[in-house]
């Protein structure tokens, strides 16, 4: 992908995050509930410090799971798709994706939603915003919500958002520099993972 392209997708899904930001705000503020950080029950210091260590123990076990499950078609076919649509992402780039997409989307299904709605509720519009395009990719969807629940039930136990965003984060960046594999690098048309007629 051209990086003239390739920077307009991610502009466009930082665009998409900011507005989940406004919508989880303006949703806390429309409850009586403005500080999303903290679900209503609070949290302590302790709660919170225990989420982040969880949060980061449990991103890196996502992230080690899906590099073991990486040969399954499924898991190829999803690499190939994200890898067409954002091409060759840097760290930088997927740094900054990975921190748009964890902050805005638990403010709001977390963070806004969740104590109206509830884990479940919550965890079943999150999995139905990752909709793919073709229903051969409906393994992102199952993900997203199976994710949801975890992130949902983290939130809960500990209740503060550290989890969440913490796991969405690293499972965004470590997942978005393993999709770049796929892509073809900007100085060689062939991708690492392309198939060479013999």
């Amino acid at each position: 992908m051209p990086t003239n392209q390739r920077r307009r997708s991610l502009l466009l899904a930082g665009v998409f995050y900011g507005l989940l930001i406004v919508a989880a705000l303006a949703w806390g503020l429309v409850v009586g509930h403005p500080n999303l950080l903290v679900l209503p029950g609070g949290t302590t210091l302790s709660q919170l410090g225990l989420g982040a260590v969880a949060g980061i123990a449990f991103g890196l076990g996502v992230v080690a799971a899906s590099r073991l499950l990486e040969r399954q078609g499924w898991a190829q076919e999803l690499n190939r798709f994200f890898a067409s649509v954002l091409g060759h992402v840097t760290w930088s780039e997927a740094a900054t994706l990975a921190c748009a997409s964890a902050i805005g989307e638990e403010l709001l299904f977390r963070g806004a939603l969740q104590p109206s709605l509830g884990i479940w509720w919550t965890s079943g519009i999150f999995a139905l915003l990752h909709l793919p395009p073709r229903a051969r990719l409906l393994s992102w969807t199952a993900l997203a919500g199976l994710m949801g629940l975890a992130f949902g039930y983290g939130a809960e136990l500990t209740g503060n958002l550290a989890f969440p965003i913490l796991a969405h984060f690293l499972i965004n960046l470590l997942n978005l520099r393993n999709v770049a594999r796929y892509a073809p690098d900007p100085g060689n048309r062939r991708s690492d993972h392309e198939v060479h007629d013999p």
